[in-house]
């Protein structure tokens, strides 16, 4: 039936229709919930109460104090000044290296390790994984035990081709020598490594040393 208006008479359209809610809501949400922070007590609770989040949603982790974005498949982290795809790991026992033969040096302890996606783990002890497409800086320490005969050599491994080598002579003196390298890598994607691998021959095995300097592998991205 037409409404009349009580001043001009007009006949107005009376909808006998209800609106729909569920669309009106659902495009709401495509506009609205990517641009809301949700919060979450941790990784963990988020994985619990929010399993398939859509590209873009925002969080915030409380016991990371850390804002996040989805972004197939990873979520990242917005804070770039203290969250950068970054590890520091060390070994605080010696290694035994095999006389002549090239052997990857395993790591043992975490000294930085903070990336949303890790790119380190104990359960992979010789890699860095670069999680994040980028630009890294690597450096690389590691010494060995006094020993007079042969040479020493350290690699940069980027995903299992070497990238940069030092190598260095004993000149006869019975004294431990430190090896010390760096290089620049590039990835496109978030499954190439990072690892270091020595070499000596000495005529024997021969131990890294802990002491005064232990071996050691940093990874930050750096653009």
């Amino acid at each position: 039936m037409p409404d009349i208006t009580p001043n001009q008479g007009l006949s107005l359209p009376n909808a006998t229709d209800n609106a729909n809610g569920p669309l009106a809501f659902d495009n709401y949400n495509d506009g609205v919930e990517p641009r809301l922070v949700q919060r979450y007590a941790s990784i963990a609770d988020r994985s619990v109460r929010n399993p398939t989040p859509g590209i873009g949603e925002l969080s915030y982790v409380t016991n990371l104090d850390d804002f996040q974005r989805f972004s197939t498949p990873f979520w990242k982290s917005l804070r770039a000044t203290d969250k950068t795809p970054r590890a520091v790991v060390t070994r605080a026992a010696t290694q035994s290296i095999p006389n002549n033969a090239l052997t990857v040096i395993t790591w043992d302890t975490i000294v930085i390790n903070d990336y949303t996606t890790p790119l380190f783990s104990l359960g992979a002890p010789t890699v860095i994984t670069l999680t994040e497409p980028g630009f890294y800086s690597v450096s690389a320490h590691v010494s060995f035990d006094p020993n007079a005969s042969g040479y020493r050599q350290i690699r940069i491994e980027f995903s299992g081709t070497p990238v940069t080598a030092q190598s260095l002579n004993n000149l006869g003196a019975s004294v431990g020598i430190d090896l010390n390298i760096g290089a620049n890598v590039y990835t496109s994607t978030s499954i190439n490594t990072i690892r270091v691998t020595v070499f000596q021959n000495s005529g024997g095995s021969l131990n890294t040393a802990v002491s005064p300097i232990i071996p050691r592998l940093s990874v930050a991205r750096i653009g």
